[in-house]
């Protein structure tokens, strides 16, 4: 189960226009005030709180909307891991996540450039065109049209 509003803000003050987390209520007094977490291998904003390593965007999603988020994957519209504005961060599938990533779509075939797009686990090829910059916006117009908002 995930932290309730009340357990975290009791620990930490978030400010939604910067997306930091700093700590309050701390034992060790000097810490008060001081912006709170760390950035993980991975580039995520992670806060030790409560016993456990978590993410910011999760965080700032539960103190914000008080849900219970448990199952539910908080994506970053801009895809830096390390954004934690609450109007950078909304609900998403797993392969909603999946789409917002940077993918290329093209491929060099002999002298031109091919581009397709994986929809459902099948690939759905596009045309070949004489740049890779060409293919790649033929790619990009596809998923834009498949994927809505989710597309970067």
């Amino acid at each position: 189960m995930e932290l309730t509003k009340e357990q975290i803000t009791a620990r930490l003050n978030y400010d939604p226009e910067t997306g930091i987390f700093t700590w309050k209520n701390c034992r060790k007094s000097t810490y008060n005030g001081k912006v709170a977490g760390f950035f993980n291998s991975q580039g995520y904003w992670k806060i030790q709180l409560l016993g456990k390593s978590r993410c910011a965007n999760r965080l700032a999603w539960v103190i914000t909307y008080d849900e219970d988020i448990t199952g539910i994957e908080i994506d970053h519209k801009d895809r830096d891991k390390s954004n934690n504005r609450i109007g950078n961060l909304r609900k998403a599938t797993r392969l909603q996540q999946n789409i917002n990533k940077d993918a290329r779509g093209t491929f060099k075939s002999r002298r031109k450039y091919g581009a397709k797009i994986r929809v459902n686990g099948k690939d759905i090829y596009l045309g070949l065109y004489k740049t890779e910059e060409e293919a790649h916006r033929v790619y990009l117009a596809k998923k834009r049209e498949l994927h809505g908002e989710f597309c970067p």
